[in-house]
């Protein structure tokens, strides 16, 4: 396990968790900062740890940004976020 501060993040590598039958898993902590309440992200699931949600799972991405993009700013017509771009038509 592993710590650094990086763009403004707090970050902890491979911090242990552990299971009610023992099991120990493995997760990357990403927190602000100082002190805050903030709201959590989790994704999770069997493979690439180290791999971005967008990168891992396109569709699923893909869909939870144009929720993001049709609730926070119905205006956008066409938005581009790393390697995803949103056209929205109507």
């Amino acid at each position: 396990m592993s710590e650094e501060v990086r763009d403004n993040m707090r970050i902890v590598w491979d911090a242990p968790i552990e299971m009610s039958d023992g099991v120990v898993l493995r997760a990357d902590v990403f927190r602000p900062i100082g002190e805050s309440t903030i709201p959590a992200i989790l994704s999770y699931g069997p493979y690439a740890k180290g791999m971005s949600f967008a990168e891992s799972r396109p569709f699923a991405w893909q869909r939870l940004i144009k929720t993001i993009l049709c609730r926070w700013r119905p205006q956008a017509t066409n938005i581009r976020l790393g390697s995803c771009q949103i056209r929205r038509t109507g």
